[in-house]
């Protein structure tokens, strides 16, 4: 059941403490408690656990990492062999491009909540949502998938954890896939969106076409020519073993 389960950051880093761990994770509860309220749903808890602690049935891992097994990701979420949600942060990835741990889009904390949100929002990173024919965005697409943060990925809002103000990124609300949805409604987090099926700049969907094929677009600005992404941003989204082609390899439920 949903309201056992429980999400863990786990450090697999010398690159960060246990005190910044600790502080990470209190941003990721902090912005699930924003992205339920969005979602009208009860939010998933947040623990640090040690990496020789026991995983329980009703633990989701996040892990930090040194550098991921993805080349060219900053961060992923996926399905274990064994049926297990998990997510993982590339902390080489993003300190070495000139990221920082609690600042800006390219910070580790937004995309440690980036990953944590779209686990929440679709553990088994496989539902789809219905969307009109010939959608402006993208006329030939029938389905998007359903992750909350890509939409609106560089843009990132702060959650104050003691002293230290933590990026966190912006997400997407259930209005966002209601293509009924009326004027005015709460596309997502930050209010920089006005339509469902829309994206800020940085943003990307993945798409199902209605013969069956699957696609990506980007945002103005956030593609290969675009200035507001580095290359290794846009290595991410398009490499074989990235979460998104993953997910694009996925079959819909």
């Amino acid at each position: 059941m949903r309201s056992s389960m429980q999400i863990a950051v786990i450090n697999l880093s010398p690159r960060i403490n246990d005190s910044d761990v600790h502080l990470l994770a209190a941003a990721a509860q902090r912005h699930l408690v924003d992205v339920a309220q969005l979602w009208r749903r009860v939010p998933l808890p947040v623990v640090v656990l040690r990496p020789k602690d026991p995983l329980g049935s009703a633990v989701w891992p996040i892990y930090l990492r040194g550098s991921l097994s993805v080349p060219d990701a900053l961060g992923d979420h996926d399905v274990t062999s064994d049926g297990r949600p998990r997510g993982e942060v590339g902390l080489s990835e993003i300190l070495d491009s000139g990221g920082t741990l609690f600042e800006g889009a390219d910070s580790v904390s937004a995309c440690l909540t980036h990953e944590a949100a779209e686990i929440d929002g679709d553990e088994f990173a496989s539902f789809w949502a219905d969307m009109p024919l010939g959608t402006p965005i993208a006329p030939r697409a029938t389905q998007i998938c359903l992750e909350l943060c890509d939409p609106v990925e560089m843009d990132v809002y702060h959650v104050q954890i003691g002293k230290q103000a933590v990026a966190v990124s912006n997400f997407v609300g259930p209005a966002y896939f209601n293509a009924g949805a009326p004027k005015g409604s709460r596309f997502d987090m930050m209010g920089k969106l006005a339509a469902p099926f829309t994206m800020t700049k940085g943003g990307y969907l993945i798409l199902r076409n209605a013969d069956g094929s699957e696609d990506q677009t980007f945002a103005d600005g956030a593609g290969p020519a675009g200035d507001l992404w580095k290359a290794w941003r846009v290595a991410k989204k398009a490499h074989k073993l990235s979460r998104t082609s993953r997910r694009r390899a996925a079959p819909s439920r």
